[in-house]
Formats: C-alpha cells, sequence, structure tokens
C-alpha cells in the first residue's frame, strides 16, 4: 500500500515536469494510505555580517552575495522571475532611529552589491528591522556580532 502511494506521488510529479511546469500543488492532500505529501521546503535564506556601526561589506559577504546573484540569474535565464528579500538588522547599541537607519543602509549595500552583479533592482524588496528580531537576545547597549546582519531570501 504504501508503495503504490509513492508511486502515485512520483507519476504525479513526472506528469507536473513533462509540462514544463513543475508544480507541488497538482499533489494529493493525502492519497488513500493516508499519507500527507511533506511541504516544500522553505526558500534558502543567506546571511552576511558587519562590523560594529558599519554597512561596508566584507570580503566574505561580497562573496556570499556574489554566489547569490549567479543563482538569481540562473534561474532568471531560465524564465523563473526571483524575488530577493534583503533584511537588515543591528544590535542593540545606539538609538532606535539610528539603528533603523543603519539596517535599511545595511540592506541597501547588499542589494546594490547585487545590482552590480546583475541582478534586476525590480527583483529585490529592502526591509531594515533596525535592533528587533535579534537572533542572540541581549539588553540594551550590548554588542553583538550575530545580531549585526543582513538576511537574504530568495524566493
Amino acid at each position: 500500500m504504501v508503495y503504490r502511494c509513492i508511486a502515485l506521488l512520483a507519476l504525479i510529479l513526472l506528469a507536473s515536469c513533462a509540462s514544463g511546469k513543475p508544480t507541488l500543488t497538482a499533489l494529493p492532500r493525502t492519497c488513500e494510505c493516508g499519507l500527507i505529501p511533506p511541504p516544500p521546503p522553505p526558500p534558502p535564506t543567506f546571511r552576511v555580517f558587519f562590523d560594529s556601526n558599519k554597512f561596508s561589506l566584507q570580503p566574505l559577504s561580497r562573496h556570499i552575495i556574489a554566489r547569490l546573484a549567479w543563482t538569481s540569474n540562473w534561474s532568471h535565464r531560465s524564465g523563473a522571475k526571483a524575488l530577493i528579500t534583503i533584511s537588515g538588522f543591528t544590535d542593540s547599541t545606539g538609538s532606535p532611529a539610528y539603528n533603523q537607519s543603519l539596517s535599511i543602509r545595511r540592506a541597501k549595500a547588499v542589494a546594490d552589491e547585487l545590482v552590480a552583479d546583475g541582478v534586476p533592482r525590480s527583483e529585490i524588496r529592502i526591509r531594515g528591522y533596525g535592533a528587533g528580531h535579534q537572533v542572540q537576545p541581549t539588553g540594551p547597549d550590548v554588542p553583538s556580532q550575530s545580531n549585526r546582519r543582513v538576511e537574504i531570501v530568495l524566493e
């Protein structure tokens, strides 16, 4: 019975790929054996980190962004439109207004690098969160390398 369900899922995937448009929406919610197909994986998230009070990109960050731009450009050439969301964050040092501004400057620095690497500006969304959404929660005015970041999501 389990083999029949797996075979059914495989046939549906093959049929959807043969049409040139792979889609998981064609999969049944459940099959006769009660198995539910797994949800699609979340979009990949890339992180680049910044020095305290800075929004300039480090060499490793430039490398990560270049790889992401290559991936985006490759999918764009295959006909798919990519949407890239860039979210900037800071640690808790500084005022909320300053941190908000810094988080946006960090996100813009990453966006500018992606555009320089060939990603269309129209496919990029920028957000700044300041010291909100910390990976490593800290008290006020506590420097934290892991919170000084930009997260890039390729959807």
